[in-house]
């Protein structure tokens, strides 16, 4: 008999008593106790054997995320850099408006070179 998810509940509540449990046991007979016993020693290899392979599985993801971190600061570096941009091209416009009209007039007959 394989112990079910109510079973293994019951031995990690809070008032959880070892000794009600031994007297269950005592009464379902050394076979029945040993059998659950059998269970939890298996849930337990399988939990360990779960362990190792998240600890594996992360060693191997690590370099991947590491690149992935440094990608991160890149892709943030460069958009300070677009922002600085632009605040230095927005504070050139406002310099531009602010100039007299005869200079504006001016700069309109070279642009048809610039073209």
């Amino acid at each position: 008999a394989k112990v079910t998810v109510e079973e293994l509940g019951e031995y990690t509540r809070a008032d959880f008593d070892p000794d009600r449990m031994a007297g269950q046991w005592v009464r379902m007979g050394v076979r029945g106790a040993l059998t659950s016993a059998t269970s939890i020693s298996e849930l337990e290899r399988r939990r360990e054997m779960l362990e190792e392979r998240l600890r594996r599985t992360v060693y191997e993801n690590y370099p991947q995320f590491i690149r992935a971190a440094d990608e991160i600061a890149d892709v943030q570096e460069s958009i300070g850099m677009v922002r600085q941009h632009l605040a230095d091209t927005l504070e050139t416009i406002t310099q531009l408006d602010e100039l007299p009209d005869g200079f504006e007039h001016a700069l309109a007959s070279h642009r048809a070179d610039w073209a």
